[in-house]
């Protein structure tokens, strides 16, 4: 009979209380893999009801078949780093924004290895690829993520301090701007108002224009600030705040 051990893919054949071995079932075939560090699971010890628990951990050189669907999907992820249009610092990329992606342009892809072979576990996915993938939690006191970068770039770090840098620039604009707006508007706006308001002003501000979801982020993160109203999307200025919103202004543009 044939014992499950650790996923939906991991098997090892157990007869009379031998182990023959774990074994990787791909497109209907048997596939013998690597053992050095894998031990069973769970071993039968012929007393119904008891069993023996440990670990198993399989090598990260264990070799798939070329056209196995894995691949396919760690190929597509290399591809988004090495695009400049997605990664034009050719730094390290957060880790949810690849995942978000890959659902959205690869979905049946991601359901079939992410969501099959390991349980909707993204980063155990990432971790088995650590010859190709790096996962590291990066940032500072204002930012910190989880982010995926190419074992064989080199000059990562140089693509990630200059990606912080001009988002620190932008960010810092972002804010001259929304506040000097709700300045002008009595102190609220609502989210789409101001959202609105940037699209004409496209070719004079020094910022990229977010997406909606990224903006209410950023304007959460300035709560000392700037108020939130989840409930009718409106942004309010907090009073007594302009000394301070004024030093925080008057850094950007010494950038």
């Amino acid at each position: 009979y044939q014992r499950r051990v650790h996923g939906p893919e991991y098997f090892v054949y157990d007869k009379d209380g031998g182990k023959l071995g774990p074994r990787v079932r791909t497109k209907g075939t048997w596939i013998p893999i690597e053992t050095t560090n894998c031990r069973l699971a769970e071993k039968s010890t012929h007393n119904f009801g008891k069993s023996e628990k440990s670990t198993c951990t399989i090598s990260n050189k264990t070799k798939l078949p070329l056209d196995d669907p894995e691949n396919i999907l760690v190929k597509e992820i290399v591809k988004f780093l090495e695009d400049l249009t997605k990664n034009p610092y050719q730094g390290s990329l957060p880790s949810e924004r690849i995942q978000n992606c890959l659902k959205t342009t690869h979905s049946e892809l991601y359901k079939e290895i992410v969501g099959k072979r390991y349980n909707n576990q993204w980063h155990t996915f990432i971790k088995k690829h650590n010859d190709r993938f790096d996962l590291s939690y990066l940032g500072d006191e204002n930012r910190s993520v989880w982010k995926i970068r190419l074992m064989e770039n080199d000059s990562w770090k140089k693509g990630d301090e200059l990606e912080k840098s001009n988002r620190e620039y932008e960010e810092k604009a972002m804010f001259h701007s929304l506040y000097e707006y709700l300045c002008e508007q009595d102190g609220t706006c609502s989210v789409d108002q101001y959202m609105t308001y940037l699209k004409t002003k496209e070719e004079t501000i020094f910022f990229q224009r977010p997406q909606r979801g990224d903006f209410v982020r950023f304007v959460r993160r300035y709560s000392k600030y700037f108020k939130y109203d989840s409930e009718k999307y409106q942004i309010n200025l907090i009073q007594n705040t302009y000394q301070l919103a004024t030093q925080f202004c008057n850094q950007y543009r010494s950038l």
